[in-house]
């Protein structure tokens, strides 16, 4: 075997390995370190999730820098097996001009493709959108970020004391969507049958299930089982 034939051979080799690891890190930042937003839905509050000690972003930046090797391996392909490129394009294209078009279009489609998002703008609508969905979450946002988001709540003289109070009370609450029933139940000293019927869930409901699972099906949020939590220590009092 001749050394181009190896060299070939080492090529195609790293390309296919790299393939599978575009693959994967494509598949870890999707579905196992997710976005900020899933954390909430998932976990109840934005934790941060490594695999190795990296996050979803430093993951982010391994897969650019193996799309970038990729690259450069897949252009080394072209310049070993351009000899037999160009005779394959000439039987599959026979008209000049047509292959002449074909190339010119599927360069131009290849440079925008890949240099597109160098040139667009971000849709800063999504930051809001974002924002109103941890609220409806039930998220409780710290007053220097609700007055930014929002105009604040209209207080009657008086009841600014209580407002911080309770939403002082709430945080001290530490309550997550990998957590399950009988867990939040122990806790915080409630009665099980008396955390489904308030958060309006059937009695045949497991203990054992989680509450991120749970409030997807039954659409309450953790403020809500915050809530529950806290008018059932006052009813104690």
């Amino acid at each position: 075997m001749s050394n181009r034939s190896k060299t070939n051979f080492y090529i195609d080799l790293a390309m296919f390995v790299i393939l599978g690891a575009l693959i994967g890190i494509g598949i870890l930042i999707k579905y196992v370190l997710i976005s900020g937003q899933e954390r909430w839905l998932v976990f109840g509050q934005n934790i941060e999730l490594t695999f190795w000690g990296l996050d979803r972003h430093q993951w982010g930046t391994i897969h650019l820098i193996l799309g970038g090797i990729f690259f450069i391996l897949f252009v080394l392909h072209l310049v070993f097996h351009w000899n037999m490129i160009k005779c394959l394009f000439r039987k599959c294209v026979s008209p000049v001009s047509w292959r002449r078009t074909l190339s010119v279009i599927s360069v131009v489609l290849f440079i925008l493709f890949a240099g597109f998002p160098l040139l667009v703008t971000p849709d800063q609508s999504g930051a809001e959108k974002g924002r109103n969905m941890l609220e409806d979450m039930g998220v409780d946002l710290n007053d220097s970020i609700r007055i930014r988001l929002k105009k604040p709540k209209s207080l009657e003289s008086g009841d600014l004391e209580m407002e911080v109070e309770r939403k002082n009370r709430k945080d001290d609450m530490d309550i997550r969507g990998s957590m399950t029933l009988r867990q939040v139940a122990e806790q915080y000293d409630v009665e099980l049958s008396v955390l489904k019927k308030e958060l309006n869930l059937p009695a045949h409901i497991s203990p054992d299930d989680r509450l991120g699972i749970l409030r997807k099906e039954y659409g309450f949020t953790m403020g809500d089982v915050k809530t529950v939590l806290l008018e059932q220590r006052g009813s104690k009092k």
